[in-house]
């Protein structure tokens, strides 16, 4: 007997901005992204829904979406998507606990000024790549956060080619 259905549009990104994590295989990840295209919506046919029980979660959705080898789709005419929402998290809500620890903050974004460069460790020797800087709101909050590999080799090549006398504004996803 086959599985109903599944709308991509309902659970991978609904018109209220709800979300679902979905999981293929790394062989197949390049193809699914060649031929599902943003904004538009899909039926989904022998995907796997399951039971978002893993340690760190991109979004809240109870359920995640595994595409497997047998996953096909077919793209549905609707009525036009909306556009990104962005949510923004104080950085006060990280001062005073208000967040969930086993969350990824992939859809909510942490909005600072660069403060001060702490320290930076440039790799080598068994040693990552990390540089720990401290962001500043308007409120005057202050968080001291640490980027990783790419992410500080990018924002130091940045800040070291920088000449601008404007301050440096950071908008961070995936702060964890």
């Amino acid at each position: 007997m086959s599985r109903p259905p599944i709308l991509i549009k309902g659970l991978v990104k609904g018109n209220q901005g709800d979300q679902i994590h979905v999981t293929t295989r790394n062989r197949e990840f390049k193809d699914w992204i060649e031929q599902l295209t943003e904004h538009e919506t899909y039926c989904l046919y022998n995907g796997e829904p399951m039971v978002n029980d893993n340690t760190f979660k991109v979004c809240l959705n109870k359920l995640k979406l595994v595409f497997n080898g047998g996953t096909i789709f077919s793209k549905i005419p609707t009525p036009v998507i909306p556009p990104q929402q962005f949510k923004f998290k104080a950085i006060d809500d990280f001062l005073s606990g208000k967040f969930t620890t086993d969350l990824l903050y992939g859809d909510l974004y942490v909005v600072g000024v660069l403060q001060d460069i702490v320290k930076t460790q440039m790799g080598g020797g068994g040693k990552k790549y990390c540089a720990n800087i401290t962001l500043r709101d308007e409120a005057e909050n202050v968080i001291e956060l640490v980027l990783w590999e790419d992410y500080a080799k990018q924002f130091m090549h940045y800040n070291n080619s920088n000449n601008s006398p404007s301050p440096t504004l950071l908008i961070l996803t995936h702060a964890w």
